[in-house]
């Protein structure tokens, strides 16, 4: 989950490059905004209700943001951009899934012939993803309660008291005071996970991991370099990471073009974007070149 800051970031992102591109989102999303502005939930409240087809609980418990997430419009760039990807009886992969949102609109799109694979290490988070999972019995849903890397075993994992989507593995991008907490969770490959549990199409995948996109996705290469064709990645990028891990943006970009991917804006499809001029958090769609 992203702070109000990150909300406002993505508004007017989204405003500048769907307003000609997609004025009907963009007054949908107008709508529900108004909502938004206007709802006033207990903070106790917990409601089971439909993301059109699959059920939901918003648990209000977890912030105000949850108020974004009812009413549809929670990082509206990125769920829009699925709606417009992932097709029925696709696979969708989300990394990095906190409690499951952009997993149950996958699920809602592909459908009972489809499968949504889920990865949230943090316990408390895969709990509520648990929940999503008993909600919708006739859906192929599979949580794994571990984090993705390139390299399998144990890491620690600080947990934000802040901002329930602000756990990483990256202890430096954290003020102290802003650790609630200190777990050991395990990490996996995802090429490995693919190679044992997925036989489908792979659709898309959604990367959100708080700086450690970039051993994630080298934790993917066996994939990536011998699977027939590439799904579209939708990946939340935080270029203060990069230092820290001792890496650059720049080998990342040489990374992903290695596989002809070609970045673009989650906001603006059409828009290409270059890696290593990022400065800020920003949500980016690798494409293959055509």
């Amino acid at each position: 989950m992203i702070p109000s800051s990150k909300i406002q970031k993505d508004l007017w992102e989204f405003i500048e490059n769907a307003v000609l591109d997609d004025p009907e989102s963009l007054l949908t999303y107008c709508h529900q905004r108004i909502k938004v502005a206007f709802s006033n939930f207990e903070s106790e409240t917990v409601l089971i209700r439909k993301i059109n087809t699959v059920n939901f609980p918003f648990d209000f418990r977890h912030g105000s943001l949850m108020k974004w997430m009812y009413y549809g419009i929670y990082q509206y760039p990125i769920s829009q951009s699925i709606r417009k990807i992932l097709k029925p009886s696709d696979v969708f992969i989300d990394a990095g899934a906190n409690i499951g949102y952009f997993s149950a609109i996958a699920l809602d799109i592909v459908g009972k012939d489809g499968e949504v694979h889920s990865f949230e290490p943090v316990p408390e988070y895969f709990r509520y993803l648990m929940k999503v999972k008993k909600l919708n019995p006739a859906l192929h849903l599979f949580i794994n309660n571990s984090a993705l890397g390139e390299t399998p075993g144990m890491v620690t994992m600080v947990i934000n008291s802040e901002n329930i989507g602000g756990n990483t593995v990256i202890s430096q991008l954290f003020e102290e005071y802003l650790i609630k907490e200190r777990i050991n969770v395990p990490v996996i490959r995802l090429d490995t996970y693919l190679q044992e549990h997925v036989k489908g199409r792979i659709g898309l995948i959604k990367i959100d991991v708080e700086g450690f996109e970039y051993p994630l996705l080298r934790g993917l290469q066996h994939y990536l370099e011998t699977a027939p064709a590439l799904p579209p990645i939708i990946c939340e990028i935080l270029p203060k990471a990069y230092p820290i891990l001792e890496t650059s943006l720049a080998e990342f970009a040489e990374y992903m073009s290695e596989y002809d991917y070609q970045p673009r804006l989650v906001s603006n499809h059409a828009k290409t974007i270059e890696l290593s001029e990022l400065d800020d958090e920003t949500d980016v769609l690798f494409l293959q070149k055509k």
